[in-house]
């Protein structure tokens, strides 16, 4: 039996949460949204694909986006949308994870997806983190480069994934308090994790 689950996957870079969110999608027999949902936003927004792809390590705080609001600000008869890019992104993204969310259960990786969907009921909300030496092998592997700039490319990820996530959520990326599920999968492993994840969707199915 399918849950009626819909499941949020927050992650740190380098954590496996990508792979976590596939499995449980596999086990579960659900559709998986990643870089899917990059296709819908930009189809159903008109905005080019290549915008959405690394969003969430882009945050909208940059000197950029500064002097362009101030622009906006100064300028009240320039469109607000001719400025504003970021949140076009964003808000293209928030409706296509509501309309994935809409058509049942499944699961849904980054996008802010907890915090769009916070008032959804039938929601798992995952945070998957790793101690920083298992993610720094992990990146080396993955994208075949050194120690040294393994972590460099963590600490940039993450920094900016938490400025965006703080952007639009208005919260703490990474709070316990917002997550039904927090899980190391450094220690626990991917396909554990991905088990544990599906036992908790599958809560009142058995």
């Amino acid at each position: 039996m399918k849950p009626q689950t819909i499941i949020t996957i927050s992650r740190q870079f380098g954590s496996g949460g990508h792979e976590v969110g596939e499995l449980t999608a596999q086990k579960l027999a659900i559709p998986f949204y990643d870089k899917k949902l990059i296709e819908l936003a930009s189809k159903t927004s008109g905005i080019h694909q290549s915008h959405f792809e690394n969003a969430e390590e882009n945050p909208p705080t940059s000197f950029l986006y500064s002097l362009s609001m101030a622009a906006s600000a100064a300028n009240p008869f320039t469109g607000y949308s001719d400025f504003t890019l970021s949140d076009q992104i964003f808000n293209a993204q928030a409706n296509a994870v509501r309309k994935a969310a809409n058509e049942g259960a499944c699961v849904i990786v980054g996008r802010c997806a907890d915090s769009i969907l916070q008032e959804y009921p039938d929601c798992l909300h995952v945070y998957i983190h790793a101690p920083l030496e298992d993610r720094i092998k992990r990146i080396m592997q993955q994208f075949d480069t050194d120690e040294k700039h393994a972590k460099e490319m963590i600490a940039k990820t993450d920094k900016k994934r938490k400025s965006y996530y703080q952007f639009y959520a208005n919260d703490y990326w990474g709070n316990a308090d917002r997550y039904h599920l927090c899980l190391d999968s450094g220690n626990l492993g991917t396909e554990l994790c991905a088990q544990i994840i599906m036992k908790a969707a599958m809560r009142g199915e058995e």
